[in-house]
């Protein structure tokens, strides 16, 4: 069961994965245009047949996606060209030109590439290529698909914490607040260090999250 990466998963995999398998929420967004615009040029309707039919499809019918599908979206992504800078709280720093590289030489080269930057990975995804609209929006900055945790050192002094605390301590420290409900879902980057939580044993799951303290209005 999963998506099959080359040799080890990356952050692309785990991420569609944690979208779509058990969730359809991010289908009218992603996956169709009802809530996003059609991608204007040929290769970013390529990237969405692949998503779409050869991804997600078979992920949901056979539970599991062999590398040979994953590396057709990696090859379809590396071809992106950079444009500048994107309206939300990431730059467009494409690395379409590493992987790029990495797919004319399969064997070892692509194993030095780092495919762990998921904000990166979003960004590439949903703007460069699907032009799929951000999901949310604050009340200073700009919008983004991801919100980063960020804390300060009081709220550190526990081993153990939730989500609802992580994020209400993130927008007072970042002195943020949400405009709307995040749409079609709310994404959390959880601060993590060589592969565990930073600062925390455990961080336990909310069944409902309370986000009335972190909206505010539009100026």
């Amino acid at each position: 069961m999963g998506i099959e990466g080359r040799d080890k998963s990356s952050s692309l995999e785990s991420l569609l994965f944690s979208m779509f398998y058990i969730s359809k929420i991010f289908d009218e967004w992603v996956l169709y245009s009802r809530f996003s615009r059609n991608p204007k040029t040929p290769h970013g309707k390529r990237i969405r047949h692949i998503l779409r039919f050869e991804i997600i499809e078979t992920l949901r019918v056979n539970h599991f996606v062999p590398y040979e599908l994953t590396r057709k979206l990696y090859e379809a992504l590396a071809e992106i060209q950079p444009t500048g800078s994107v309206p939300g709280i990431f730059k467009y720093r494409v690395f379409s030109f590493s992987l790029a590289a990495a797919y004319r030489n399969l064997e070892g080269v692509v194993d030095n590439i780092d495919f762990s930057d998921v904000d990166e990975l979003m960004t590439t995804l949903m703007y460069g290529a699907l032009e799929v609209k951000e999901f949310i929006k604050y009340s200073v900055g700009s919008p983004g698909y991801i919100h980063q945790i960020k804390t300060d050192s009081k709220s550190r002094d526990a081993r153990v914490t939730d989500v609802q605390s992580l994020i209400e301590s993130s927008m007072n420290v970042q002195n943020l607040k949400l405009l709307g409900v995040p749409c079609p879902a709310f994404i959390l980057k959880m601060p993590r260090s060589k592969g565990s939580y930073s600062e925390w044993e455990e961080i336990l799951p909310n069944l409902t999250l309370d986000i009335k303290g972190v909206l505010g209005e539009e100026k």
